[in-house]
């Protein structure tokens, strides 16, 4: 539960590790912060930034194969990674294309949750 592992980080572009970091950092939070994750109500995202997401209710961002993770999990992630990083694939603007979870994000890890 904090102890995160890469396996050919080394290899990979800095754009990538820094991706990759955040979204490894987000399981984290998520693990250690269950009491603040809980209220990412995952099911109303989809519904009201339905663009946003894939029709298994991953977010769109999240490079999955049929055998990773939940989407619940993996979204939440993404969600963090979107919202520090701004524009990756295939948003060019996370916070204006995905208001919802991007407002989510900010109010409750960044400013009053898994960091206080």
């Amino acid at each position: 539960k904090g102890d995160i592992t890469i396996f050919g980080f080394e290899r990979c572009t800095p754009e990538f590790r820094r991706y990759a970091f955040i979204h490894e950092t987000g399981h984290i939070i998520h693990a250690r912060n269950g009491h603040v994750v809980q209220s990412f109500t995952h099911s109303d995202f989809i519904k009201l930034d339905s663009s946003c997401y894939d029709s298994r209710g991953y977010l769109k961002s999240y490079p999955h194969t049929e055998d990773e993770g939940t989407a619940f999990n993996e979204s939440l992630a993404e969600a963090i990674v979107m919202s520090l990083v701004k524009q990756n694939a295939p948003f060019k603007d996370f916070p204006k294309e995905c208001p919802n979870t991007y407002n989510w994000i900010w109010s409750n890890i960044f400013q009053k949750g898994a960091f206080q």
